[in-house]
């Protein structure tokens, strides 16, 4: 059999290879577990601690902002990995990274997300993932401290009006 070598670093190869012109390292550079985007954007709510990417606000299952955090993170930015059973994906957040604003709020936080396949030790892969915190107002609050929140509207009747004293 002739002298197989990988086609990008020259590494010579053996029969277990995942690719036949590629060794594991490269295969993996060229194919990763994942891809996920270098940044993130969501919103949430200064009051109410809701969080949304887009029009639907959520309310959190907790109130500590690093647990609403984690939940952001599960529910918007690793909801597809998550289904994948094959691959079992961990991540943490850098506490060091975080930039508050001005007014103490957290405006963005670096969140390492690393993968590993189920069963194999030496397939992984690790991406850093830049959290960025928007602080508005849902609607709900908006409404309330603007005064035009209503829950429902009373209409009242009477049959004459002697009865409104």
């Amino acid at each position: 059999m002739p002298n197989r070598f990988c086609a990008i670093c020259g590494k010579s190869l053996n029969e277990d290879s995942p690719h036949l012109g590629m060794c594991l390292k490269c295969y993996l550079e060229e194919n990763p577990l994942f891809e996920l985007p270098k940044t993130f954007s969501v919103n949430v709510c200064i009051d109410c601690g809701s969080y949304s990417k887009k029009d639907v606000w959520i309310e959190p299952t907790k109130d500590d902002l690093f647990s609403v955090l984690h939940e952001i993170i599960q529910k918007f930015l690793l909801k597809s990995l998550l289904k994948n059973e094959q691959v079992e994906i961990l991540f943490s957040t850098n506490e060091d990274s975080i930039v508050y604003s001005s007014t103490g709020l957290i405006k963005s936080v670096e969140v390492l997300v690393m993968g590993r396949l189920k069963g194999s030790t030496n397939i992984h892969h690790q991406q850093e993932v830049k959290l960025n915190v928007n602080h508005m107002l849902c609607r709900n609050c908006s409404n309330l401290r603007g005064g035009t929140y209503f829950i429902s509207i009373i209409q009242l009747r009477v049959k004459d009006e002697s009865q409104l004293e």
